[in-house]
């Protein structure tokens, strides 16, 4: 048969048919005209872009400002500064001196040398008249001879004041060895009698407190041989003491020995404003000077052991 006949026409365009199960024809909706968008399709579009959207990373906007951007790495500088002063500060601290000399002691003008008293002559003999009968001549006894002056060993220094202070004080001291000044008043100031080795740490702080109370202060410099000081601390332990001191204070003396090494000599020897400086180790000065200086005319805390 031809088409003709069948009534066939060819399909418009944009549409198609099919044969439908019953003989007839369902149209076919095979798209839409170029450029004309139907709903659905938007619907599926903006579907399309919102899940695109949830599965995007923020990214936050950086900081502009040079003090915001690196806020984190200036705290922490800062943080590490603090704490590299505040060592610094705390190992000065611990590693200044306790005192300051402003000067090294130097010897001052010392007392001439007394005058001797004259020798006293030997028993004169007296002899009886001749013609009496009286006993043979007898001899006159001679009065008991004076100890000859001796020279008052040292030199005056100058008053440096006698306030009392922390024991965390540092003291500047016009001079050193220090006479008088600023000391301690502690546990540990005045100090107990006795010989201090080389190894014991002490400050003048420690020892002028012993000068106030009528003290002499045997000082060494360094570390003498175990010979030296032994004969120190003999020198010490055998010094006399005054009255007040044996009977008062129960005390063989006053008298002690500390290492102190600013000094421009070995050795000295000091009671409150009065020093003695020698070059070489002198028993019998050091021994001369602990017995006219102990609780000296200038002492300034009379009555204290």
């Amino acid at each position: 048969m031809s088409d003709k006949k069948k009534g066939f026409q060819p399909p418009t365009t944009g549409a198609s048919s099919t044969s439908g199960a019953a003989g007839g024809t369902t149209p076919l909706n095979t798209g839409t005209p170029t450029g004309t968008p139907t709903a659905s399709a938007s619907t599926s579009s903006r579907a399309a872009a919102r899940r695109s959207g949830q599965g995007a990373v923020k990214v936050s906007p950086q900081p502009t400002n040079p003090l915001e951007k690196y806020r984190f790495p200036i705290i922490i500088g800062v943080v590490v500064v603090g704490l590299l002063a505040l060592g610094a500060v705390f190992l000065q601290s611990a590693t200044a001196a306790p005192y300051t000399c402003t000067t090294l002691l130097s010897p001052g003008p010392v007392e001439p040398v007394p005058t001797p008293r004259p020798a006293v002559g030997a028993p004169v003999a007296s002899t009886a008249p001749a013609t009496s009968g009286a006993p043979a001549a007898s001899a006159t006894p001679a009065p008991t001879p004076e100890p000859q002056p001796t020279q008052r060993l040292g030199f005056v220094a100058q008053d440096l004041g006698r306030s009392h202070v922390s024991d965390s004080t540092n003291v500047t001291y016009a001079y050193c060895p220090p006479t008088s000044g600023s000391h301690y008043f502690s546990d540990d100031a005045p100090l107990k009698r006795r010989f201090y080795s080389p190894t014991d740490i002490l400050r003048p702080g420690n020892w002028v407190h012993n000068l106030e109370h009528g003290y002499v202060v045997i000082l060494y410099k360094g570390e003498p041989d175990a010979e030296t000081q032994a004969a120190l601390q003999t020198v010490m332990d055998e010094a006399p003491g005054t009255d007040f001191t044996t009977q008062r204070c129960a005390l063989p003396n006053k008298v002690i020995a500390v290492r102190f090494d600013d000094m421009a000599t070995p050795y000295a020897v000091l009671s409150w404003d009065r020093a003695l400086l020698l070059e070489t180790f002198d028993a019998q000065q050091i021994a001369t000077f602990a017995q006219q200086w102990q609780e000296s005319p200038v002492w300034p805390e009379p009555g204290v052991c």
